[in-house]
């Protein structure tokens, strides 16, 4: 038995035949497509052949694949726009800056809620943190709370959050922002349980893991290989 396998970029009408192989023993097989180009996305289908004496069969095409010729794992700018400080109540609200961090990132998007974690010299603190809205100039803002919000592979785009205490007793919140003085840690996380904050499309497949770094200016993400 046999396989041939397909391929077309994204916007093309027609697939292309790239490969004719035999099934091994195990029916199942691995191919690496290394005519790929940087930045593209690709959609692949395969249909099997046998051929049982005078006799050819084929099968119909399966479903097709999506796997974009991206880095493994996406890398990204952040800056909190907010200055770091002590906010007296329950929550505030905070302006952080994302912007790509490297050529052929994946897409990325950010949705919901997830946790914020502070570390100081008065202790260490973790909150929740929900999107409110976006902006691409920080001056426009349009509400994102049911949304995801992509960071532009080009340019840059600024998301209002609201950070909030998770112990009742609680009535401050420790920001720390981009301060690498007085703080030793300011970090989003990848998120909030069972709920992703981070959609990552790259080559990997799953749900995504990674975070953001807001002492150092860094994230990362990348897609957990299921």
């Amino acid at each position: 038995m046999k396989y041939k396998l397909y391929r077309k970029v994204a916007g093309a009408k027609k697939y292309k035949k790239i490969r004719t192989a035999k099934y091994p023993k195990g029916l199942t097989d691995e191919y690496c497509d290394k005519t790929v180009k940087p930045g593209k996305t690709y959609y692949y289908k395969v249909k099997s052949f046998l051929k049982k004496g005078k006799k050819k069969y084929a099968s119909i095409y399966s479903d097709k694949c999506e796997i974009s010729a991206v880095k493994f794992k996406g890398k990204y700018k952040v800056e909190s726009i907010t200055k770091a400080g002590v906010y007296t109540g329950k929550s505030m609200e905070a302006i952080i800056k994302f912007s790509n961090g490297q050529k052929y990132n994946g897409r990325t998007f950010l949705k919901g809620k997830t946790y914020y974690n502070s570390d100081g010299k008065v202790g260490s603190f973790i909150y929740d943190m929900n999107i409110l809205e976006y902006s691409k100039d920080n001056k426009i803002w349009i509400d994102a709370r049911n949304k995801s919000v992509e960071i532009p592979t080009n340019g840059s785009v600024y998301i209002k959050f609201e950070i909030r205490t998770t112990k009742e007793e609680d009535n401050k919140i420790y920001y720390a922002g981009s301060d690498g003085v007085n703080y030793s840690e300011s970090y989003i996380s990848d998120g909030n349980g069972e709920d992703y904050f981070i959609a990552y499309n790259g080559p990997g497949f799953g749900d995504t893991y990674g975070g953001f770094d807001l002492l150092k200016g860094t994230g990362s993400a990348y897609q957990d290989w299921d």
